[in-house]
């Protein structure tokens, strides 16, 4: 017998977005936009799951032409993106607000850029060169604020360096106080949540929310925290492009970024009968 015969059909696609949906330019190829479309058109359900919050999300949907459901900074957002803000909360679990303001403090001094994101609002103490060119990238503008006096509690720090200078990221890390985890979405990118907060448990919540169970979800990713995504569903998807580890956690290995890996996933998918 065929064994993709007794093989699950997949019902939904979980998508990180930087380093994996997007190529090197951070743009949606037409080649991974028409797959898609065909995917919807065939049933598929595609969710966005990524480090990106929802104003930083809303751009990449309507490229893809796509509205609904989507799990935000790395699993500390499981929301609905609409055409317009603000995204509708489907469940949240956002970082407690003193240590979020020792650590904003903290990365200040060490001469890292750190930005305070809420449900729509980017934060930032200055608008330094890494802040500037993550808004080119996302298309959202920060606001300059003093991060340590800020009631509103964040969904995530995110924390930036040149490319020269990671071990800042390093040292933040083990310096980081109770309450709070981070993970790396980017070499130069160090992001801070509360506990328990990941990919996985986001995706695995979406799929009961839609009715499918977790052998129905499949994901692509690249980064470190995609890895427990790709171990929790029922099929895991590198692209060519990511690390080590996350190549090795992935039951597939498919193009690079730049080379429609999405798409090529996505075909594979369907000529094995998957959906």
């Amino acid at each position: 017998m065929d064994a993709t015969a007794t093989r699950p059909r997949i019902r939904l696609v979980a998508l990180d977005v930087d380093g994996t949906l997007l190529d090197s330019q951070h743009q949606v190829t037409e080649g991974v936009r028409g797959v898609i479309r065909e995917a919807v058109g065939a049933g598929l359900k595609i969710a966005l799951a990524s480090a990106r919050g929802p104003s930083g999300l809303r751009p990449v949907a309507r490229r893809l032409g796509i509205e609904g459901h989507a799990v935000a900074f790395s699993g500390a957002l499981l929301c609905r993106i609409g055409a317009s803000p603000p995204a509708e909360v489907l469940g949240s679990r956002c970082l407690e607000l003193e240590p979020a303001r020792l650590v904003a403090r903290r990365a200040r001094d060490m001469d890292i850029s750190v930005g305070w994101w809420d449900l729509e609002q980017w934060s930032v103490f200055a608008l330094d060169g890494p802040a500037r060119r993550e808004a080119a990238i996302i298309e959202v503008e920060p606001r300059v604020e003093d991060l340590c006096t800020l009631a509103r509690a964040p969904f995530k720090l995110q924390c930036m360096v040149p490319v020269d200078a990671i071990e800042r990221l390093v040292a933040l890390r083990a310096e980081l106080p109770p309450g709070c985890v981070g993970q790396f979405s980017n070499p130069n990118y160090f992001e801070v949540f509360s506990p328990g907060t990941d990919k996985a448990h986001a995706v695995l919540e979406l799929g009961a929310l839609l009715g499918c169970a977790p052998e129905e979800i499949a994901a692509i990713g690249d980064g470190e925290n995609d890895v427990a995504m790709l171990g929790a569903v029922g099929l895991g998807v590198a692209v060519a492009n990511a690390r080590p580890a996350v190549r090795a956690a992935a039951a597939w290995v498919t193009a690079s970024n730049d080379e429609d890996g999405v798409a090529v996933a996505l075909h594979r998918m369907r000529r094995e009968g998957l959906f």
